[in-house]
């Protein structure tokens, strides 16, 4: 990526991407920088490579009549989440979560990147007031010029989520024009989910899209609930089909025995009691208590973590993914 230092305003935005982008370098699913460099008038960027495009081109080629298996939903959010949660931790809101600045490698990997609006903050209990964005992906406190949290991340992240299910964009209701579409945001007034998925998958979009920001998940909350979905997913036998038009979908062994691993491990431990709980009241019957999904998936994350710097033994690939097929 090159731009012209005489650009004051792009400049200084992407003096603040290169900033961000340093503290951000160690995690698996945000984009990763490899160098930066000045010369004659221009900032250079040199990033990762982004075979597979976004995921917004991703999503819009399965339009009209596909959609993605439930299993394979899990896999592309819990990447998405496990890239929020670090952000969080390290005290930055990304501001401008979207399909269009989540990007895929070619093996699928998820790479969250476009750090150019996204805010550090203080500590995690921070708020941030500017009001700035792609509209139709802000939180309703944001749309309403109230201060917000890095829960307005969780509400774009929720937006995203609906969209991997849904194929479309959860509050657009027919033809609508913007100020409709943005009126239904601050009411949570969106498309009911098809019922082809999982109840609680349903519950959870719910959970991320509460109009309520001290109701509304957290980033924590969204990992921890992907993991034991990925976890419920992946740990039993993956079918494959033979049916004319139906790919093979891969075993996978290696995420498995990554899943066991993180098992063995969590079993050894004793966790602390008297945890304060994160989840809403509505959500609580999902999930076991937060420190405890914390720590499980710090457990699952620590598992890929190893498991992705071991040389693996057969031609697919170097690091963990689960490849997505075509879907009918």
């Amino acid at each position: 990526m090159m731009l012209s230092k005489n650009n004051e305003p792009k400049d200084a935005m992407m003096r603040h991407e290169v900033k961000i982008l340093r503290q951000l370098n160690q995690h698996n699913n945000i984009v990763l920088c490899q160098a930066d460099f000045e010369r004659n008038d221009h900032i250079m960027l040199v990033l990762e490579y982004c075979g597979g495009g976004d995921l917004a081109g991703y999503i819009e080629s399965l339009k009209p009549s596909n959609y993605l298996e439930e299993q394979h939903i899990i896999v592309l959010a819990a990447q998405i989440a496990s890239a929020i949660e670090f952000l969080h931790k390290n005290h930055i809101i990304h501001r401008d979560l979207k399909p269009a600045n989540i990007f895929l490698t070619e093996d699928q990997t998820i790479k969250v990147g476009d750090f150019g609006i996204s805010r550090s903050l203080e500590s995690t209990l921070a708020k941030a007031q500017t009001y700035i964005g792609t509209p139709i992906y802000m939180a309703p406190e944001i749309l309403n010029h109230q201060e917000y949290s890095s829960k307005a991340d969780v509400w774009s992240f929720g937006c995203i989520f609906y969209e991997l299910m849904c194929l479309k964009y959860p509050f657009k209701h027919r033809i609508e024009g913007e100020e409709n579409i943005l009126e239904n945001i601050r009411e949570g007034r969106y498309i009911p989910i098809s019922s082809r998925y999982d109840r609680n998958l349903q519950d959870f979009t719910k959970g991320a899209l509460q109009l309520d920001e001290k109701k509304r998940m957290t980033a924590v909350d969204l990992h921890s609930f992907l993991v034991g979905m990925v976890d419920r997913h992946l740990i039993k036998p993956v079918e494959t089909s033979t049916a004319i038009g139906q790919p093979q979908i891969p075993s996978h062994k290696k995420l498995i025995k990554a899943v066991n691993d993180f098992h063995t491990k969590a079993s050894t431990l004793e966790l602390s009691s008297g945890s304060e709980d994160s989840y809403s009241d509505d959500f609580e019957s999902l999930s076991e208590s937060a420190d405890e999904d914390e720590l499980r998936g710090t457990l699952f994350a620590t598992a890929i973590q190893n498991l992705n710097i071991q040389q693996c033994d057969d031609a697919t690939t170097s690091s963990i993914h689960v490849d997505i097929p075509q879907v009918r």
